[in-house]
C-alpha cells in the first residue's frame, strides 16, 4: 500500500533524519541539473542549518510528520522494558546501532536508546556509542518535545523517568563493582 504524499507549508514541523525536528521554511520550484523540481526547504530546529530536499523523495529521505501521541507513549514503554540481545562484537553491534539511528523511526530510535543506557549503566560504553547515544537522545528529545508541546528539557525528562523505570536499570544501579572498576578505586 502506497502512502499518501503529505503536503507541505510553510510553518509545518516535520522531522528529517539524522537532522531531527526541521520547520517548513518554504516549498518552490527550483531548476535542478537542468530538471525543474519542487523542493523542500527546512530549517533545523536547533542550529538554524537550512536543508533542501527534493518533494518527490520524501519518503526515500525519510521526512515525515512528528510522531502521534500514540506512537510518543509506545517510546516511553520501550525504553522502560528489558534490552534487547545484542552482539557482542563491537562493530557488528555498532552497525546495528547506526541503522537504528539512521533509520529515523522513533520506535527503532528509543531501543537504541534503551540498549545503550542500560549497558553504559553496567559497563561504560566506547566512545563511538556515546555519541549515538547521544545523538539518538538528541533525536528523539525534539521530537517528544514536538509532540507533547512541550520544550526539549521537559522531553528528556521523559526519556529519564521512563528509562528510570526500567528494573534492568535499578539492577544495573545496584550492581556489585568489579574488581579494578575506577569507582571501586575511587570510593576505597
Amino acid at each position: 500500500m502506497a502512502t499518501r504524499k503529505p503536503s507541505f507549508k510553510k510553518g509545518d514541523r516535520i522531522v528529517y533524519p539524522p537532522h531531527g525536528p526541521v520547520t517548513v521554511d518554504q516549498v518552490k520550484t527550483e531548476v535542478v541539473f537542468g530538471e525543474k523540481r519542487r523542493m523542500l526547504i527546512v530549517r533545523a530546529d536547533e542550529n538554524d542549518l537550512v536543508l533542501k530536499a527534493p518533494v518527490d523523495r520524501w519518503e526515500e529521505i525519510g521526512i515525515r510528520p512528528p510522531m502521534s501521541k500514540a506512537t510518543a507513549r509506545d517510546v516511553l514503554r520501550i525504553l522502560s522494558e528489558p534490552a534487547t540481545a545484542q552482539s557482542a562484537q563491537w562493530s557488528r553491534r555498532f552497525k546495528a546501532h547506526n541503522e537504528k539511528l539512521h533509520s529515523g523511526d522513533p520506535i527503532q530510535i528509543a531501543e537504541l536508546i534503551r540498549n545503550l543506557e542500560l549497558a553504559d549503566a553496567k559497563k561504560p560504553v566506547s566512545a563511538g556509542e556515546k555519541r549515538l547515544l547521544k545523538s539518538a537522545r538528541h533525536s528523539l528529545e525534539g521530537e517528544l518535545a514536538i509532540t507533547y508541546d512541550t520544550d526539549r528539557d521537559a522531553a528528556a525528562k521523559k526519556i529519564d523517568k521512563a528509562l528510570a523505570s526500567n528494573p534492568e536499570m535499578a539492577a544495573a544501579d545496584n550492581a556489585p563493582l568489579l574488581e579494578g572498576d575506577l569507582g571501586a578505586e575511587l570510593e576505597g
